[in-house]
């Protein structure tokens, strides 16, 4: 096979490490929301997944990627 590995913006360390691979179940109760909302984070681009198969999988960076983008919550 050739072409570069596959990187994950704000990935630590070797671009190839993604860490553990979970499924949308586990992606959502990692989040602490539904299995359509990480679905609609996929599709909308804001959160990194990719196939196996006819399964998606969201590496453990991703998810940490995309928690550290979200901003900070203002309390009033």
């Amino acid at each position: 096979m050739t072409g570069s590995p596959m990187t994950i913006p704000g990935s630590p360390g070797d671009p190839r490490d993604t860490g553990p691979l979970l499924t949308r179940g586990e992606a959502a109760s990692f989040l602490n929301v539904s299995e359509s909302t990480v679905y609609r984070l996929i599709r909308g681009g804001e959160l990194s997944a990719f196939r196996v198969g006819h399964s998606i999988r969201i590496s453990q960076v991703a998810l940490e990627v995309y928690l550290r983008q979200l901003p900070p919550l203002q309390e009033d």
